[in-house]
């Protein structure tokens, strides 16, 4: 655990060589990540860092993640048909509608549905989405993100388009009570 400076550098100390997968809290809900470097190439994000995580085997510098004011957030419900209930581990995930961010692993998003259906999903970069909720296999309590698994990404994209419920976040805003149903109406 590192907390930045008035800089904004901070150091790691101490860690055994392995791979560390980022796991970083942004100060409030208005903020987003807007990029993620290793190296000296800070114009283009290095999306293997956001995936993969970074490999330690003495020491790494030049990790830098740039973030932004301006971030949206949708909170809302999935509904069910009358009889129905919901799978007690269902994930509601936002994929990025415009084909050229489809690479963007910043542009992905997920949070665990409660059993209610409610769902709150924050520090969303803004754009065009399309959204998408389905039951998880998992037992964990940690949902296993979109953004490290290119599989899931790929599966829940295609179902994500197929479903083609979209949604559009304007910078800072707060999209409440946002509702849809479960399963997803698959569309011809």
């Amino acid at each position: 655990e590192g907390v930045p400076d008035a800089k904004g550098d901070f150091i790691l100390r101490n860690l055994r060589a392995g791979t560390y997968r980022l796991h970083l809290q942004l100060p409030s809900a208005a903020w987003y990540f807007r990029s993620v470097t290793l190296g000296p190439n800070t114009k283009a994000t290095d999306w293997k860092v956001i995936s993969d995580g970074v490999n330690v085997k003495q020491s790494v510098s030049g990790l830098t993640v740039t973030i932004s004011e301006g971030a949206a957030g949708i909170r809302g419900r999935l509904t069910v048909t009358e009889g129905q209930r919901l799978p007690s581990r269902t994930v509601v995930y936002l994929v990025p509608a415009e084909k050229e961010n489809t690479t963007n692993l910043l542009r992905f998003f997920e949070a665990r549905a409660e059993g209610d259906g409610s769902f709150n999903i924050r520090n969303v970069v803004p754009g065009e989405y399309l959204i998408h909720a389905r039951a998880t296999e998992s037992d964990t309590p940690r949902i296993i993100s979109i953004r490290e698994d290119s599989d899931l990404r790929t599966a829940i994209t295609r179902e994500a388009e197929r479903a083609k419920q979209s949604v559009t976040l304007k910078a800072c805003e707060r999209l409440e009570n946002y509702e849809f149903g479960y399963p997803p109406a698959i569309k011809p």
